[in-house]
């Protein structure tokens, strides 16, 4: 049978890619913070409790992330609820860390399941870190408006993996980590500014998102048409 990808053996073939590119892309493509974040993960691992299994932690971005909507809800009322928010979103990120480097140091992971769930619950996360300011934005297509160039860019990095087999985590040295350090950032700020605060921080982010999202389209479709030629002229080559 026919897959997505056009015959029955493309998707068995781009799958030992994927798993290769995941970790060239935190090499290669990591963000800022790629190296920081590396030595706590090395720390780490050996401190978790055997009885958790990598799939807990890649299902506990789930609950996580209602908790983030609740907090950003509840925090209407009772601002302070943004430091519960921020403790989740970061929370989030030992989770997400953990399970990937966990499975493979235990020989426990499952390298298609385990990509499809953790970035599709990746992007539940981010649209509940979006929604979690739902009640404080002062004008709600500013937010949707961010989250769709940024959820553009998320999705961006996963069809060049559909494309080419090729996973790049972060782009321009912003990765999902640096995402987080910017939520809890942007929590802290409505905290201490208020939610007025938001109608500069939505059109930053905006701004910065198109830029990137733009460049990056860019990239990408060099890249991918520099590999269409090539392998045009491969075949170009076998007929002749």
């Amino acid at each position: 049978m026919l897959n997505a990808y056009g015959s029955t053996s493309s998707l068995t073939n781009t799958a030992p890619r994927v798993a290769a590119h995941i970790d060239a892309a935190k090499t290669n493509g990591g963000g800022v913070t790629y190296d920081l974040e590396q030595r706590a993960v090395a720390w780490m691992l050996p401190r978790v409790p055997r009885w958790v299994h990598p799939d807990h932690l890649t299902a506990a971005s789930l609950p996580i992330s209602l908790g983030v909507v609740l907090a950003g809800l509840g925090a209407v009322a009772h601002p302070a609820l943004l430091h519960l928010a921020s403790l989740l979103v970061a929370l989030q990120w030992l989770t997400d860390t953990l399970d990937g480097a966990l499975g493979r140091v235990r020989c426990t992971g499952a390298v298609r399941w385990g990509f499809y769930a953790d970035h599709m619950l990746d992007f539940l996360f981010l649209a509940s870190v979006f929604g979690s300011y739902w009640k404080l934005a002062p004008a709600s297509w500013m937010l949707y408006v961010a989250f769709i160039i940024v959820g553009a860019i998320m999705v961006s990095s996963y069809l060049v993996v559909g494309a080419c087999g090729r996973f790049q985590i972060a782009h321009y040295g912003v990765g999902p980590t640096e995402g987080r350090i910017v939520a809890v950032m942007i929590n802290t700020l409505v905290w201490w500014c208020g939610a007025w605060i938001l109608s500069w921080v939505l059109p930053a982010i905006i701004g910065l998102g198109i830029i990137a999202l733009v460049f990056t389209a860019r990239r990408e479709s060099r890249a991918l048409s520099a590999l269409d030629e090539a392998a045009r002229e491969a075949s170009r080559r076998e007929l002749n």
